[in-house]
């Protein structure tokens, strides 16, 4: 069901941008890619992944949004983001 999906991808990305409950919102983002695999919930588990510091696991999630969203045109709009993103992680991981 692609509306649960979407609701639990949401309560995620608030996580997220509240910086608080990361650890749910990684409960609730799995639970959305496990009732639709999309690109915009593999981006949004990214992003929690490289907050929490988890680089190695970041760069596999940014590769998955990136084989997602090839084949969305909506994809487009976070390219670069992601494209971003996945060199800074790269770049951290190496660090460790």
């Amino acid at each position: 069901n692609p509306s649960k999906a979407a609701l639990y991808r949401q309560s995620a990305n608030y996580t997220l941008a509240s910086g608080n409950h990361l650890e749910k919102g990684m409960e609730w983002i799995n639970k959305a890619i496990s009732l639709k695999e999309e690109f915009r919930s593999y981006w949004v588990k990214t992003q929690i992944l490289a907050k929490q510091n988890n680089f190695t696991e970041a760069i596999i999630a940014a590769g998955k949004t990136q084989e997602l969203g090839k084949n969305d045109k909506d994809y487009d709009d976070y390219r670069a983001n992601v494209e971003k993103a996945l060199k800074d992680y790269k770049e951290k991981s190496e660090k460790k």
